[in-house]
């Protein structure tokens, strides 16, 4: 077998400083370089392509009165709040990709295709970012000719990135004292988990529970409150991770509403405030998804979902609308669960309705 060809990150790291040195310089002496707040190199680890974005208060501004005017503080400002999504920056394309960052970027694509594990992917992004944080570092005389803010900040972004790789990517080349001065939500959420790791499992699961119940009825948010600093989409991870200790409990909240209404009635309240789809209806899809996502086949597991899936399909019979919670997501998430046992779910394109219920009797 042919030795793999090795790929030089060190190489990469000296083209891309190159490009952004030129890019930044240019910038630097227009009339557009007034309070430079930000300045990203914008990283696709799939491919190995990198962009420069540079953005101004100015701009910044302009779009926060525009475009985002009714967007809220965390929306904004926060850590993916779109001051900081390069991708929403006023200033781009300083560089037109040169052949010897597309020869990186085709050799880097073919190294990925040679590799056979989660590990050595992980590995290869991972020195990926690292070679683009490393160009941060070697702009710093052409960055400091910028008209800078005060807590102006280079840092890397990765435009599919998870909370988590988001923060990880940013404390590469931003201080710890910046870092918790433009986004502090960041330090209270991390203590705010470190506290809820610390409780009693039961307690924890009953927390999560209880964040889904106050984004369900709208109730107020006190300070220091998860739903602060993460949508009630992000429990699902939280309650997973618990594994099947939650899972009692999870059945419990989903009895309480397998009858009520999956939409809004149109034109109502509801449905102004909301949309079509209600809150109820997204929690219940959130803890379906988390059934799943544990994975635990226990006989009693199995005959929940089934039984779900039996009372609502006995409930709807004979009526045009369906009403209740989404038989399709119960059905989905025993074939998830029992593969060889159950089909996927069969629906209609026009309603709710699962075609294929006797199959999970």
């Amino acid at each position: 077998m042919p030795k793999k060809k090795q790929i030089s990150y060190e190489n990469l790291t000296k083209l891309l400083a190159a490009e952004a040195s030129k890019g930044i310089t240019q910038f630097s002496v227009t009339e557009d370089s007034v309070e430079v707040y930000a300045v990203a190199f914008s990283a696709e680890p799939n491919s190995g392509s990198v962009s420069l974005h540079i953005n101004t208060e100015s701009v910044f501004e302009a779009r926060k009165s525009t475009t985002y005017h009714e967007c809220d503080e965390k929306q904004v400002n926060g850590l993916f709040g779109f001051r900081f999504n390069p991708h929403d920056f006023g200033f781009h394309d300083f560089w037109s990709f040169p052949d010897e960052l597309s020869d990186w970027a085709e050799e880097y694509e073919a190294h990925l295709e040679s590799l056979e594990t989660d590990e050595e992917h992980e590995e290869t992004r991972e020195r990926f970012f690292d070679a683009v944080a490393a160009a941060i570092g070697q702009v710093q005389n052409e960055l400091a000719f910028l008209n800078k803010t005060e807590h102006f900040i280079a840092f890397v972004s990765y435009y599919d990135s998870s909370r988590e790789l988001k923060e990880h990517l940013m404390r590469k080349t931003v201080g710890e004292a910046t870092f918790d001065k433009l986004f502090p939500e960041v330090r209270r959420f991390n203590e705010l988990i470190i506290d809820i790791n610390q409780l009693s499992t039961e307690v924890q699961i009953s927390y999560w529970l209880g964040v889904l119940k106050t984004y369900e009825s709208k109730d107020e948010i006190g300070q220091g409150h998860f739903l602060q600093y993460r949508y009630y989409l992000d429990v699902e991870e939280h309650l997973a991770e618990l594994g099947q200790d939650a899972l009692p409990a999870i059945f419990a909240y989903l009895d309480q509403v397998i009858f009520l209404n999956e939409f809004n009635l149109k034109g109502g309240k509801q449905w102004t405030e909301d949309g079509a789809f209600n809150r109820q209806a997204a929690v219940s899809h959130l803890l379906l998804n988390t059934i799943a996502r544990i994975g635990d086949s226990a006989p009693w597991v199995e005959r929940a979902l089934k039984t779900y899936i039996q009372t609502l399909t006995l409930h709807n019979e004979g009526v045009q609308e369906t009403v209740g919670l989404n038989s399709r997501l119960a059905a989905r998430c025993l074939h998830e669960l029992f593969p060889e046992k159950y089909p996927k779910e069969d629906v209609c394109q026009h309603s709710n309705r699962l075609l294929n219920a006797w199959r999970y009797a």
